[in-house]
């Protein structure tokens, strides 16, 4: 959710298209990276919808023509928000051209949400005394590899230090707490979207990592329920793929890209 995870990607992006690159914008969403702090309480809990209207504005200001979203895991919400909303000010149909989820939920948690009281549930210990103790254990670099490996990367020779100061130090934002909490609740993926889904105006491409069988297989049904759909898989990857092989994510949305 903070920009300087798709800082490599960006890279590639660059080398891939040898200078005549499209321009590339990696927002910091609400609460994360350089962007205000953001407390609940204070500011409420309207997401994605609340992500989707802070790209929405920066395609407004900045964009102001059709581009190409790539979400990013638990963020696919926020992407499938901004291709299909439609609202006085902003029209999705035509300032999205295309589409991409990389890693992202199964379709099932997708296209019928999370139930209410699990993500009540979830925040509630997140937020609780409890899930503070263990956020503050989580954030240091030693947990953050552990669990980097064990649900991110393929290869842990890939977990590097540039990737574990960049995440502790996040984690050390005293403010980067409400954005954890609220994501790993399922606050984003709560609303279930299959009607979008389904009326999807956009070609659609899935990026998988080779190591993410098991979701791979619970993806499939994006395949027939939205109408322009296709998927790409790349190798020695799992989780993260912009981090992980920026390269080769950079070639498959070019060849997605190029594809019109």
């Amino acid at each position: 959710m903070s920009s300087w995870f798709y800082t490599r990607f960006i890279e590639s992006i660059q080398k891939e298209f040898q200078g005549r690159a499209p321009e590339v914008f990696a927002p910091d969403f609400i609460g994360c990276g350089n962007s205000e702090p953001w407390e609940p309480k204070k500011r409420g809990l309207f997401l994605p919808l609340d992500y989707s209207r802070q790209c929405e504005e920066l395609w407004r200001q900045e964009i102001q023509r059709p581009c190409v979203v790539l979400a990013q895991g638990g963020l696919a919400p926020v992407g499938i928000s901004l291709a299909s909303r439609q609202v006085d000010n902003y029209d999705g149909h035509k300032a999205v051209e295309r589409l991409v989820l990389c890693s992202p939920p199964t379709f099932d948690a997708m296209a019928s949400g999370i139930p209410r009281a699990t993500v009540q549930k979830n925040y509630e210990l997140w937020s609780s005394k409890l899930g503070r103790i263990g956020y503050d254990v989580l954030r240091n670099k030693a947990p953050i590899k552990f669990f980097s490996s064990l649900f991110l990367f393929a290869q842990s020779d890939k977990i590097d230090q540039t990737w574990l100061q960049a995440s502790s130090s996040e984690a050390a934002n005293p403010h980067a707490e409400w954005p954890v909490f609220t994501f790993n609740a399922g606050i984003i993926n709560q609303r279930g979207l299959y009607d979008e889904l389904s009326t999807l105006p956009q070609p659609l491409m899935l990026l998988e990592g080779e190591k993410d069988s098991r979701r791979a297989k619970e993806r499939d049904g994006f395949l027939t329920c939205v109408p322009d759909c296709r998927r790409i898989t790349l190798p020695n990857t799992f989780n993260v793929l912009p981090w992980e092989d920026p390269d080769a994510t950079a070639a498959a949305l070019a060849q997605f890209i190029g594809g019109r």
